[in-house]
């Protein structure tokens, strides 16, 4: 059975090896993804917003001179300022009512567009500037009068020029923190992202492709067990994933990823995760294969599958970026779980004994799932054999 289930084994990876689109979709789309993901949600240039002021006051100008992310206009008037917000040319506009004996705005007006992410953004960094300038004015003001007020009403002062005060102390994990970190993130997200079409594809497609090629007429008269050939096509779909696993991997480390947290221990458990995953979606897809009747039927189903979850999974999107509804989902999913264990270990940092339980949950419902996917499989070549093709 064993010199069975390696034949059969060798046999799908070399003809997968030899389809040159399977190469494509194997090595160089995951590659090209990768590139593409980290080009758009892990660059180290960040993001700017466009802002316009009405008013010149050389204190302002120096500060927002001094903040990258923010590219500083002045406009002529109002008017002009509200059609340039209007018409997307300015991520928000400052205009300021100067105190010409100080320098500085004693009033001012922030327009921006609203229900628009970018300008509504743009709109809380300038407010987030002048409340920095606004406390460092209270703070002025409080030496200048410490010394005209008795010191018994200095406390007094002191709750008036800063009645809450304030501290930031922004933590992040130490890999997380760096672009290197985040583009290990979606290292691990385009590694998901293998996982989800190589399961869904080998599961959905495992018997109208023999159909189609004509093996399915030699497996069902030949005296080797289903089971084997079905595992023995997993055997395959696992080292196909590794491969373009490594491809990645190989991949990130020339983008940048920071692979600094990567141990032996990590390595392996992050292939054995992998395994675990790809099995539930194969499972996944042998209980979907009973839909579809042909085998261009098929591959949409896998794609109307597998697509979405990249996103409502939180695969490619993190989720804390997902709406409350679509992140029960992902929480829930075992894919998705298995996958966000993966970063939580290599990323955040999180110790082996918090992420038990969610090992745990992913391998029952990956062995439930299978389980079930390999009856339906079963069930699917008796019903061949009862009606031959």
């Amino acid at each position: 059975m064993i010199w069975q289930l390696i034949s059969e084994s060798y046999a799908f990876l070399k003809g997968f090896l030899r389809n040159r689109e399977g190469i494509f979709w194997l090595v160089v789309f995951p590659i090209v993804f990768l590139v593409i993901m980290v080009m758009v949600f892990a660059s180290e240039g960040g993001v700017s917003y466009d802002v316009g002021i009405v008013g010149n006051s050389s204190i302002i100008s120096e500060i927002f001179s001094n903040i990258s992310y923010i590219n500083s206009y002045y406009v002529k008037s109002e008017e002009i300022l509200y059609d340039m917000v209007r018409n997307g040319s300015l991520d928000a506009g400052l205009i300021l009512n100067l105190d010409e004996e100080v320098g500085i705005s004693g009033e001012v007006k922030i327009v921006y567009i609203s229900n628009l992410t970018s300008s509504e953004t743009a709109a809380r960094m300038v407010s987030s500037i002048i409340g920095a300038l606004e406390d460092e004015v209270r703070r002025q003001a409080y030496d200048f009068a410490e010394s005209y007020v008795p010191r018994q009403f200095h406390g007094f002062l002191k709750l008036i020029s800063d009645p809450i005060e304030v501290q930031y102390e922004g933590i992040t994990p130490e890999i997380y923190g760096t672009p290197g970190g985040l583009k290990l993130f979606y290292v691990i997200s385009m590694i998901g992202v293998q996982v989800l079409f190589i399961g869904m594809f080998n599961g959905v497609l495992n018997i109208l492709e023999k159909k189609r090629s004509g093996v399915l007429k030699v497996v069902v008269s030949s005296p080797i067990d289903g089971y084997v050939i079905l595992m023995a096509d997993t055997l395959g779909a696992i080292v196909a994933t590794l491969i373009s696993g490594v491809a990645i991997l190989v991949a990130g480390f020339f983008i940048g990823a920071d692979y600094t947290a990567l141990t032996l221990d990590k390595i392996l458990l992050i292939l054995s995760l992998t395994i675990v995953s790809l099995l539930f979606m194969t499972g996944l897809g042998l209980i979907l294969s009973t839909l579809p009747k042909t085998y261009e039927g098929a591959q949409a189903l896998a794609n109307m599958v597998a697509f979405p979850l990249m996103f409502v999974g939180g695969i490619v999107v993190p989720e804390f970026l997902l709406p409350d509804y679509i992140r029960t989902f992902a929480e829930f999913f075992p894919v998705s779980r298995l996958i966000s264990t993966m970063r939580d270990i290599l990323i955040f940092n999180i110790p082996m004994s918090s992420v038990y339980f969610d090992i745990l949950y992913g391998l029952s419902a990956t062995l439930i799932v299978f389980i079930i996917g390999a009856y339906v499989y079963r069930r699917l070549l008796l019903k061949t054999i009862e009606h031959p093709i």
